[in-house]
């Protein structure tokens, strides 16, 4: 009975301790991951400013459109951790790029816009990022009251 208790204690032992290097290659696997879709992504942008160059495209707008159909089938194949959030960042360019177009903005206000929508994504990745840990370790997480924006006319929360 003692070998079965010790055998069971072992064969636990292992699958956790396997189970540990599995979520460290999955952390892995997830950076080379991204690693991989900024490459993909600088691609496709590229792809798409050269079409401007080439006079296929005209605009501000009609580079991002060519772009984000890829650029998010990069982010799903990526798997990436807050798809919703890429997917807010994607209409947020479109939406600057469309004022850029329509004269509404000028190029430095253009450029700022985009600034403030990465960092206003940069901080809601770190809130679930620390939500996540103070879950793990049995802490309630921080009160969040969500904040709504309108990009064309589609409402974003987070």
């Amino acid at each position: 009975m003692r070998r079965i208790i010790a055998a069971s204690a072992l064969v636990a032992f292992g699958l956790a301790a396997n189970a540990a290097a599995e979520e460290q290659d999955s952390v892995e696997a997830y950076n080379a991951r991204m690693l991989g879709v900024g490459e993909k992504t600088r691609a496709v942008v590229e792809a798409c400013e050269a079409k401007r160059r080439a006079g296929e495209l005209s605009g501000e707008a009609a580079v991002v459109e060519c772009a984000n159909p890829d650029l998010l089938a990069a982010y799903v194949d990526a798997r990436v951790l807050y798809l919703d959030l890429m997917k807010l960042w994607l209409a947020a360019k479109l939406d600057a790029a469309k004022k850029l177009d329509h004269g509404d903005i000028t190029r430095p206000q253009h450029d700022l816009e985009l600034a403030d929508w990465r960092l206003k994504i940069a901080n809601e990745e770190e809130r679930r990022k620390k939500a996540a840990v103070d879950a793990l370790a049995g802490h309630d997480p921080e009160p969040h009251t969500p904040a709504c924006y309108a990009l064309g006319s589609d409402k974003y929360c987070f």
